[in-house]
């Protein structure tokens, strides 16, 4: 017959058992915990990432410059965007031009360029009711693409290029706006008005509307170029022409390799003379005909002329572009 256990024997292998089956209950409850732990943490994210951030978004601290969405390969209108913004004049000037239009009037159906760029530009330089830290310029492309403009988000543009689409758009802008009173609002003209004395007034008693300045609304950008030329024989000079520019596309000029090429430089390549052959000289035309006698028929002389360009008025924002594209002699191009 076997021998039983001892007491002490006895309790410490029941002991044993209820540790080693508390240990496995243990271990099987955090395995447990962590697969409930990972689904939650899985869950919470898809919240986020389809809903957005659950507690109130912070503001901008004051100060800080707010950045622009990538809406694909918008690189182009985020940097020129971002340039206007730190223009004030272009800015003061965009507010000007957009008093006279009545947002809350039913009848604006069709958003304004110069409203909508102006919006943007007043949150890029912390002047707007906009606190957000990354704005969307969205809006800007679709208004241009109401005005027939085909700009792609996807596809890799020039910012130069859309420098003057957005300044041809102010244009025309400006051009449909009305100038003067129609001739046939009679009731505007005899209304009486509480106007100064001395002010000039029409025979109907009411006073002269006053006719809008278009230089005052032609954008901080717009200059004009003057260019002449001059014949090499008999010095004659051509007239002056004019003609607009809204940015001055300077090419680098070929400067030995080491040396620097300074803004200066390009400057003065711009407006260097240029040598043209063979112009048709009416001065030269005419002295020959004097010499000929028995009044023979004199052929058109071609000379040498020299065409000078000259900054004729300097616009109040100076917009230049570098052209790093340049052609060699074989016809390639360099860049």
């Amino acid at each position: 017959m076997r021998r039983g256990l001892r007491p002490e024997a006895g309790e410490r292998l029941v002991r044993a058992f209820l540790h080693s089956g508390a240990a496995a209950v243990r271990n099987k409850m955090m395995k447990n915990w962590g697969v409930i732990g990972g689904i939650a943490a899985g869950l919470a994210a898809g919240i986020y990432v389809f809903w957005g951030p659950i507690t109130e978004r912070t503001k901008r601290k004051k100060g800080l410059v707010p950045g622009l969405l990538n809406l694909g390969n918008t690189c182009f209108m985020n940097s020129l965007v971002q340039g206007l913004a730190a223009c004030p004049s272009f800015v003061r000037w965009l507010e000007d031009f957009t008093a006279c239009y009545n947002l809350d009037s039913p009848e604006a159906v069709q958003p304004h360029l110069s409203v909508t760029l102006l919006q943007l530009l007043r949150g890029l330089s912390n002047q707007g009711e906009v606190w957000e830290d990354v704005l969307d310029a969205g809006r800007l492309l679709e208004v241009l693409r109401m005005h027939k403009w085909q700009i792609s988000s996807f596809e890799e543009q020039d910012a130069h290029e859309l420098f003057h689409v957005l300044t041809s758009s102010l244009e025309d802008e400006r051009d449909r706006q009305p100038r003067v009173a129609h001739l046939f609002d009679v009731r505007s003209l005899e209304t009486p008005s509480a106007a100064e004395e001395g002010q000039q007034r029409c025979r109907s008693r009411g006073p002269l509307l006053p006719l809008p300045n278009p230089w005052k609304s032609q954008h901080p950008f717009h200059g004009r170029l003057t260019s002449n030329m001059l014949c090499k024989r008999c010095d004659q000079q051509s007239p002056v022409r004019y003609d607009t520019f809204d940015s001055l596309s300077l090419s680098i000029p070929a400067i030995p390799w080491g040396r620097p090429v300074t803004m200066d430089h390009c400057l003065q390549h711009f407006i260097s003379s240029e040598t043209i052959k063979d112009v048709v000289c009416e001065h030269c035309t005419k002295i020959r005909a004097g010499e000929t006698m028995n009044g023979q028929t004199v052929e058109k002389q071609k000379t040498t002329f020299v065409k000078q360009l000259n900054i004729g008025k300097l616009p109040q924002c100076l917009c230049i572009h570098l052209q790093r594209l340049s052609w060699s002699s074989q016809g390639a191009p360099l860049k």
